[in-house]
């Protein structure tokens, strides 16, 4: 009151918390991978008591959009013929008895290579002699093909090879057919990262036919006769 100083009045306490600046660590690292690859776990790190994330780019097969906390190990799929980047920013939270305090975000990135192109590889069996063409196994942009024989006989191509199959004439000299395995794998490198594919073929020769000489045969009239052909044949 006026001129009247009041020294017996309550005293209250309060007290007055400042949480810290929520931070992420920027050393997250960006992966690449092939389809079919498995995604290592991100584990942030940071002063922060929780992080949000969230997918702001393309969609890849098997990538969640947003969540909180490690982004889980899963594999991922690239069923097309272009790498997929896909962009994820990063937010620090720091909450305590209600209060949220967000930091600054981070952006890191995870890029999906596609397989490798190998063309349907159509059955191989061809007859001793024959000419066979060049056979492409694919021409995607930047793709190496290489191709080897993992068992079997000759067949009148080389063991092993670079590129395409290259133009042959069918081999077989013996009575029976003979066949080859080859492996082709088709490889290219993206940011770095080199992705493969393989896939297994057979190329099958059948002997050239032949018929063994029959020997004239006299009979009497209204007699049975058979007549035994043998040879290189399945059929006569």
């Amino acid at each position: 009151y006026a001129n009247k100083s009041c020294n017996n009045g309550d005293t209250i306490e309060f007290s007055i918390s400042v949480l810290p600046q929520p931070e992420v660590a920027i050393n997250i690292p960006h992966q690449t991978l092939c389809s079919g690859d498995e995604l290592r776990e991100i584990a942030f790190t940071g002063k922060a008591t929780s992080f949000k994330w969230e997918r702001i780019s393309d969609y890849v097969p098997g990538l969640p959009s947003s969540g909180i906390g490690n982004i889980p190990r899963q594999i991922l799929i690239n069923i097309g013929i272009n790498p997929l980047k896909v962009n994820y920013r990063v937010t620090p939270v720091y909450e305590h008895n209600g209060t949220i305090c967000t930091g600054e975000s981070k952006l890191f990135s995870i890029t999906v290579n596609p397989q490798p192109q190998i063309n349907t590889i159509p059955q191989m069996a061809y007859c001793s002699g024959q000419e066979v063409a060049i056979y492409k196994f694919g021409e995607g942009s930047g793709t190496t093909y290489s191709w080897e024989k993992t068992s079997g006989e000759s067949v009148g191509i080389p063991d092993n090879g670079r590129g395409v199959l290259p133009g042959f004439i069918a081999k077989n000299n013996g009575t029976d057919k003979v066949s080859a395995e080859y492996k082709v794998t088709a490889e290219y490198t993206i940011e770095n990262k080199v992705c493969d594919r393989t896939e297994i073929f057979e190329i099958t020769i059948a002997p050239q036919p032949k018929v063994h000489a029959v020997s004239d045969v006299e009979i009497c009239n209204n007699s049975d006769l058979e007549i035994i052909f043998e040879g290189v044949a399945d059929t006569y």
